[in-house]
């Protein structure tokens, strides 16, 4: 979901950029403009009302979700690279069953394609979700849905080094085409070691990793712990080992993505015996 950016973001002198470092090879990108990716379905869901029928919130078979009718669908890539799903660039052209109703939410607050995809077997497949608050008919046999998923999909990794800094309030750190605020440092919040809150207004779906480099020229590995979305601005909490006062700050991050539009055209049974 889009929200409307609250507030805006008063930033200190930056710091200016360290390094940056190529890595991945033309061979690689060429293989990924010719891949030909392809979207069968893996599984569905049909998720009736058990109890309260007719009410704005009803008991359902199915605990832990609103949706109705839910199909898992797996987007394969052979060549691999595929870094994440574009919502607002996929569409639905169908989602029917074979009575004729449609399952299309015309109106609803949600788009048809669901939060959460899995990247698995080293970027070579997604898992998503195509979900809708309409349930088949009852006397529904099959479910078929057809329209473009938009999987973003790339070969070449970029290093980016800031140059050194304090992890403190308001401290700003430059890699590359990144800038982040930090907001907080402390204890880490979700168990042992220390944890940094930073904030941007850079999209980070291609970042693959972050870490810092200290002051001996270690690395130290920062682990995302949780990430917040208000339209244009991002909230980012990373944790470390230990306490983390100065150093470099270093992004790894998928570079020169492209958008590659898989069409589906899927159909599951779904009739109850």
């Amino acid at each position: 979901m889009s929200l409307v950016r609250a507030a805006s973001i008063v930033l200190l002198p930056t710091l200016t950029l360290g390094a940056v470092v190529l890595s991945g090879s033309a061979n690689s990108v060429r293989a990924a403009a010719s891949a030909r990716p392809t979207a069968p379905v893996a599984g569905v869901m049909i998720n009736r009302t058990i109890d309260r029928e007719g009410e704005d919130m009803p008991d359902l078979a199915f605990q832990g979700t609103f949706a109705r009718t839910k199909f898992a669908i797996v987007v394969d890539n052979p060549q691999g690279g595929i870094i994440g799903v574009d919502r607002d660039a996929s569409s639905i052209a169908q989602f029917l069953d074979d009575t004729g109703k449609s399952l299309v939410n015309e109106n609803g607050p949600w788009g048809p394609f669901g939060f959460g995809e899995r990247i698995v077997k080293g970027g070579t497949r997604v898992a998503l979700e195509l979900e809708s608050q309409e349930a088949p008919a009852k006397d529904a046999k099959f479910v078929n849905a057809a329209g473009q998923i938009a999987v973003r999909i790339a070969h070449e990794k970029r290093t980016s080094t800031s140059q050194s800094g304090v992890f403190a309030k308001d401290a700003v750190f430059e890699c590359g085409p990144y800038t982040l605020t930090v907001m907080n440092e402390g204890p880490s919040q979700w168990g042992e070691g220390h944890e940094i809150e930073f904030q941007t207004n850079d999209d980070l779906d291609s970042v693959i990793r972050y870490w810092i480099i200290d002051a001996e020229g270690n690395e130290v590995a920062l682990e995302p712990m949780s990430t917040m979305t208000f339209g244009e601005t991002s909230r980012i909490t990373l944790v470390c080992e230990s306490q983390q006062t100065a150093g470099r700050l270093s992004i790894e991050a998928w570079h020169d993505a492209k958008t590659k539009k898989v069409p589906f055209d899927v159909t599951a049974a779904v009739g109850l015996r």
